[in-house]
C-alpha cells in the first residue's frame, strides 16, 4: 500500500492533543480564511483556539459565550454526541451580530476511526479533523446530511494518513463502524463506508500521494470522494429497511444474535445485486468480533448461512464507482 512521506504524530497523548488541535486550527484558518474567519474551538469546556477575527467579540461578550457553550454542551450530552460543529449568529450587547463557527470537542471517549489496537488519541484526532471537515470541505455543511458526513469523513481519513501514515487499520475499521450505524441502530445519515473503501483503493493504486497533499488539495479530494460516495435519501432508506429483520432479532427479549446473523446473510443473498446493501452486510461480516461469533456458534456449517456468505463474497467487487479523474 502506497503511503507517501507522512510524518506520523507518534507522540500523541491526552495532554498533547490540545496543542495539536491549536496548531492545526491555526493552519486550517490560514489556509481557509474565508471559511474559518470566526472559528472558535472548545475542548471539554476549555477554550483552545479563537480566530483573530472573533477574539474581540468573544472577549467582550464572555458571559454570554460561556452560557452558550454550557447550553450546547448540555444538548450534546442529551443527544449522546461526542462532538459538534455548528454555525450560529451571536448578538453583542450593542446589537451587533457576528457569525461564529463553533467546534465543541470531547475530552476522551471518541471512537470510530481506528481499533483499540491503536492509541485512543488517534480517534480523538480523527474526530477533530472530521468536525473541521464540516466547515472546510465543499458540501460539508448543508441540508444533504449524508453528503456532509461523507465530506467530513473523507477529510478526516485523508488527514489521518497525513498525520499517522497509511499503515493503521483506519480504512477497514472505520468502514465497518459506519456500516454498523445503518445495520444495528440505524443511523443512516452516517452510513459513509464507501468513503473509506475509496480512500483505501486510492492508497493501493499509489497514483495520488495522499500524505504529501497540501491542505487545499486535500479538501478538494475529500469533496470529490464525498460526492461519489454519498447516497440519496431513497438509497439510505432502502439499506436501512433491508436490515430491519436483523434489528428485530436483536430487539427480542432476550436478544437472538444467531438469528440476527442468519437474517443478515439472508438479506445479502436476496439483495446480491445491490452494491449499497451488500457493502454494509459484508463489512459487518468482516468484523473480527463477528467472525469469532460465527465460528463459536457453528454457523459456518449452516447451508443457508453459506449461501448468504457466498453472496457477500460476490458482492465484495460491487463497489461504487470512483469519482471521475481518480483511480483505479
Amino acid at each position: 500500500m502506497a503511503t507517501g512521506a507522512a510524518k506520523p504524530e507518534n507522540d500523541l497523548n491526552a495532554r498533547s492533543l490540545t496543542a495539536i488541535y491549536a496548531r492545526a486550527a491555526a493552519r486550517y484558518h490560514k489556509t481557509f480564511p474565508e471559511k474559518l474567519a470566526n472559528l472558535f474551538i472548545t475542548r471539554g469546556g476549555d477554550q483552545i483556539y479563537v480566530a483573530p477575527e472573533a477574539a474581540a467579540f468573544l472577549t467582550e461578550n464572555i458571559a454570554g459565550v460561556r452560557d452558550m457553550v454550557a447550553q450546547k454542551a448540555a444538548f450534546m450530552r442529551e443527544q449522546g454526541w461526542g462532538a459538534m460543529a455548528t454555525e450560529f449568529s451571536a448578538v453583542a450587547e450593542d446589537g451587533a451580530e457576528t457569525r461564529i463557527s463553533h467546534l465543541m470537542l470531547p475530552e476522551g471517549g471518541a471512537a470510530g476511526f481506528v481499533s483499540r489496537a491503536h492509541p485512543a488519541e488517534m480517534n480523538e484526532a480523527g474526530v477533530f479533523d472530521h468536525e473541521m471537515g464540516h466547515f472546510i470541505v465543499e458540501g460539508g455543511y448543508g441540508e444533504d446530511i449524508n453528503l456532509a458526513e461523507c465530506a467530513a469523513d473523507a477529510f478526516a481519513a485523508l488527514r489521518h494518513i497525513q498525520r499517522f501514515g497509511g499503515e493503521t487499520d483506519m480504512a477497514a475499521h472505520a468502514a465497518r463502524v459506519r456500516a454498523d450505524n445503518i445495520i444495528l441502530y440505524p443511523a443512516q445519515t452516517h452510513y459513509t463506508s464507501a468513503v473509506f473503501e475509496k480512500i483505501a483503493a486510492l492508497q493501493d493504486a499509489g497514483e495520488i500521494n495522499i500524505a504529501a497533499l497540501p491542505l487545499k488539495e486535500t479538501a478538494a479530494l475529500a469533496a470529490k470522494i464525498a460526492r461519489a460516495a454519498a447516497l440519496d435519501g431513497a438509497a439510505l432508506e432502502r439499506v436501512r429497511a433491508a436490515y430491519a429483520p436483523v434489528r428485530a432479532a436483536l430487539a427480542e427479549e432476550p436478544p437472538d444474535p444467531v438469528r440476527a446473523v442468519k437474517e443478515l446473510v439472508r438479506v445479502l443473498h436476496e439483495n446480491s445485486s445491490d452494491a449499497d446493501i451488500c457493502r454494509a452486510g459484508r463489512l459487518f461480516l468482516d468484523s473480527p468480533k463477528i467472525k469469532s461469533f460465527i465460528a463459536d456458534a457453528g454457523l459456518a456449517d449452516d447451508p443457508a448461512f453459506r449461501i448468504g456468505a457466498r453472496a457477500a463474497e460476490e458482492g465484495r467487487a460491487a463497489k461504487a464507482k470512483l469519482p471521475e479523474g481518480l483511480t483505479p
